[in-house]
């Protein structure tokens, strides 16, 4: 399997940017993105993370986000899922909101998340919407400003680099946002098309980030999480679905499906995959082997490994 999987760990700061499918439009009117803007302060809470920056443009959304427990994955298809319900229900559509896989880098924070913070905050002026950040009102600039107020926006860790006192630090960080000198040209933030090593950082970081991977994570999950987004968008449904308590067949197929590709790609055994669930290992097993006696699911197990092979081939 060609892709590689993201790299996560406790504390771990990212890059996020959720795009439109085909970069067509997510936000229609500014309700829209009060409603995002909500679900991403319930994630917050529920999921115990932080976020240090935001921007919400017509067609995407940037974030600068820092993990806690729960991994990435699971933040993002959370508040993606439900806003893609909301959204359709009021448009009255079905289907895919935003396009596959969402894209993130791992950021060393103490070298590059002040570029990062100021990369996103001037998007609306890169893209030629304002001249001012301060105008644009859809990203966290102007709560660093204390112009807005979002009771889940982290905005002191950033601030502290500049100065212990809010004054100064509010005015250090306005000239920098803003400042023409700081040219960061040479980092490219742009994710939009990143397809290298997820990570922006230095020789050294990466070092104590493979101690920490050593340590701390279970490859195999990350492995497993690569095979489950081509089987939802296959079946068209949307993982978070899935770790509901819902009894519906169809889901408990799709988990069944998912324990099928686990074994098939040597990438974890079904007791993982029911763990993985919250599922008993028992339930799974039985309709597993349903499926797999069933000469009636040959042929779509077959799409189902075509389809994760050119999943991780073409990412």
């Amino acid at each position: 399997m060609a892709r590689k999987p993201r790299i996560y760990f406790a504390g771990a700061f990212y890059h996020v940017m959720i795009r439109g499918n085909h970069g067509e439009d997510i936000f229609f009117e500014d309700t829209d993105r009060k409603k995002f803007l909500s679900l991403l302060g319930e994630c917050i809470i529920r999921f115990n993370c932080r976020v240090h920056a935001f921007c919400l443009m017509t067609n995407h959304v940037h974030l600068a986000i820092q993990v806690g427990e729960t991994p990435l994955s699971k933040i993002i298809q959370n508040i993606s899922f439900r806003y893609t319900q909301t959204m359709n229900k009021k448009r009255n559509k079905i289907g895919h909101l935003f396009q596959g896989r969402y894209k993130a880098i791992l950021v060393d924070a103490d070298n590059y998340l002040l570029q990062l913070v100021q990369y996103i905050h001037l998007n609306p002026v890169r893209a030629k919407i304002v001249k001012d950040p301060e105008k644009y009102l859809w990203s966290s600039h102007k709560a660093y400003l204390k112009l807005a107020h979002y009771e889940w926006l982290t905005t002191n860790y950033i601030l502290g680099y500049f100065s212990d006192t809010e004054a100064r630090a509010l005015s250090f960080y306005k000239k920098f946002i803003t400042c023409t000198s700081n040219n960061n040209s040479e980092i490219n933030f742009d994710i939009s098309n990143q397809k290298s090593f997820p990570a922006i950082c230095d020789d050294a970081f990466m070092r104590k980030v493979e101690t920490i991977k050593k340590k701390s994570v279970d490859k195999s999950m990350l492995l497993l999480e690569q095979i489950i987004q081509p089987i939802c968008s296959f079946y068209q449904t949307e993982e978070v679905q899935l770790h509901t308590a819902s009894r519906a067949r169809n889901y408990a197929k799709i988990r069944a499906v998912i324990a099928w590709a686990a074994v098939e790609f040597k990438i974890c055994t079904i007791t993982k995959v029911a763990s993985y669930f919250n599922r008993e290992v028992s339930s799974l097993s039985r309709i597993l082997n349903q499926i797999a006696l069933s000469s009636n699911y040959h042929s779509e197990l077959a799409k189902i490994r075509e389809v994760i092979n050119n999943a991780n081939t073409q990412a």
